[in-house]
């Protein structure tokens, strides 16, 4: 017995049903997921419906999928049903990005509208996500007074899109990390000082006890010019690092030599 199936105009082929049917999805963007299904047997698929998975909400956009991780962008990527993850935004629900971490659980993304923002903030415990608004300038300004973010809870963080400047510390002015991990993409850590000390441990980025992954990492103006300089730009001790696309400009340091 066989079943004919219509798609579109002009398009038609025969499926026999004395086989197991199998379900693929048509997949326009490419991304592995697909919208529409098809029950066929093996083989006997069109093309486009090359997809093993279903759930796709936007079929044509391949950045937009189950798997994909939520971004500030306003749209829903990663097809929830929660555009931006029911983000919380500094700028609109809070004034300050600590505000908002500590209002903030496990799992959940902040999104910073542009601007610069003055202050120096600590994760305090909490595995969240922060996030520049997309295609915009967002600056944590540190006013020298210390490093610009920090987490030593154990927390396993997230930044994405920022630009971290003014910092001020012996150990990672930019970014201090202490027994506790971080995903960094599209980072820029600039004036940088590293020189509060006769000892400088990252001229902007500590990570000790942890694991570090960056990609489309930019340092620029950082000054680790000291006695001793463990790490002109990055120290990692007893960490597993990945960096990735990482760039410099004007960076001083006094290079101790088992230390990069």
């Amino acid at each position: 017995m066989n079943l004919l199936l219509l798609l579109g105009c002009f398009q038609s082929w025969t499926v026999t049903s004395e086989c197991p049917l199998v379900e693929r999805f048509l997949d326009e963007d490419g991304d592995g997921f697909g919208a529409e299904a098809l029950s066929a047997c093996e083989g006997e698929h069109p093309a486009r419906y090359g997809a093993d998975q279903g759930g796709d909400c936007d079929d044509s956009d391949a950045q937009v999928h189950p798997e994909q991780a939520e971004e500030c962008d306003g749209v829903d990527n990663n097809c929830d049903g929660d555009t931006d993850y029911g983000a919380a935004w500094v700028g609109t629900d809070y004034s300050t990005i600590q505000d908002a971490l500590d209002d903030a659980s496990n799992g959940d993304l902040i999104c910073v509208a542009a601007g610069t923002y003055y202050e120096n903030i600590d994760f305090g415990g909490v595995d969240a996500i922060l996030e520049g608004e997309a295609s915009s300038t967002v600056a944590i300004d540190g006013s020298s007074s210390g490093s610009v973010v920090s987490a030593s809870l154990g927390e396993d963080i997230e930044l994405r899109n920022l630009t971290l400047q003014n910092g001020s510390n012996y150990t990672g002015p930019g970014l201090y990390l202490y027994y506790s991990d971080a995903v960094l993409q599209d980072i820029t850590f600039d004036s940088m000082s590293c020189t509060t000390s006769s000892v400088c441990y990252g001229g902007a980025l500590y990570v000790y006890q942890g694991n570090l992954e960056a990609e489309g990492t930019h340092f620029s103006n950082i000054d680790a010019a000291v006695a001793t300089t463990y790490g002109g730009a990055v120290y990692a001790g007893y960490s597993d690092t990945s960096l990735i696309a990482v760039s410099y400009t004007h960076l001083r340091a006094h290079e101790t030599p088992e230390h990069l």
